[in-house]
């Protein structure tokens, strides 16, 4: 969901008070999409500045003109179904989560509206190879991870949470992390560098880290990891034109944020 990256304030001029039922919704979503198991407070605040960001964003995008024709909501639901195995298969996960073919239809359109949106003001924003830019920050981190499988028994997932607690026991007391990983680890890749979006517990607990810093198992909806972080860059002034394409994306994208973030702000 594109709102996520956005940091609007949730008493926007002009904003009312969301329908329960709007709340309850998002909470599921929330619940459903987090990579950790959020507090109740938390979840329930985040679902309230999702609506509210989400609001301002379509009211901006109605003043300018942009909508979603019907026969590219079709496409994007008809593709949206083959990322399944089966149509029965995208049915059994509506069931689960509570939502209607509808309710996703009529979400999907709101996603694509802002998108549509966010493509509207790129158009707008221009940086030249001889602009300065931060650097996009960039931590580098090794780590151990453990499969867990969301469906499995909670016996065997404790025990895979205490085998982690028992690994990070050993390297808090001197072990090898790079040993550790090999012998421990579900994944082959043991170290990774990742440029800074929310996108899942791990990558937000890297960016609090320190160098040589070793996390405590983070759990998550499909494992248990463990992180060392390697080092962090960035935030250092650097002529974008020096940067290499995947960081130029990151400040093009930041940019174009800044912008949506600057039209709401003053409305």
């Amino acid at each position: 969901m594109w709102t996520l990256v956005l940091l609007v304030a949730l008493n926007h001029k002009g904003g009312k008070m969301f329908p329960e039922e709007l709340i309850k919704q998002e909470i599921q979503s929330i619940r459903f999409e987090a990579p950790i198991r959020l507090p109740a407070k938390e979840v329930e605040s985040l679902a309230v500045q999702r609506l509210a960001q989400e609001r301002a964003l379509l009211q901006l995008a109605r003043e300018r003109g942009i909508n979603v024709p019907d026969e590219e909501l079709d496409w994007f639901m008809h593709e949206l179904k083959r990322e399944f195995p089966t149509e029965s298969d995208f049915y059994e996960l509506l069931e689960k989560t509570g939502r209607t073919e509808e309710q996703v239809r009529e979400q999907m359109r709101k996603d694509l509206t802002i998108f549509f949106l966010m493509d509207n003001i790129a158009k707008d924003i221009q940086i030249s190879d001889d602009d300065t830019v931060p650097r996009p920050k960039e931590v580098t981190y090794k780590e151990i991870f453990i499969y867990s499988n969301p469906d499995e028994s909670q016996i065997r997932r404790q025990r895979k949470i205490l085998k982690a607690w028992r690994i990070w026991f050993r390297l808090k007391t001197g072990a090898d992390f790079d040993r550790l990983a090999k012998k421990y680890s579900s994944r082959q890749t043991i170290e990774k560098t990742s440029s800074w979006l929310p996108t899942s517990a791990t990558v937000l607990t890297a960016f609090r880290m320190k160098p040589g810093q070793i996390s405590k198992p983070i759990v998550s909806n499909w494992g248990i990891t463990i992180i060392k972080v390697v080092k962090v860059t960035g935030g250092e002034p650097v002529r974008y034109g020096d940067l290499p394409y995947r960081l130029k994306r990151l400040v093009f994208r930041e940019k174009v944020l800044e912008k949506l973030n600057s039209l709401i702000s003053d409305r």
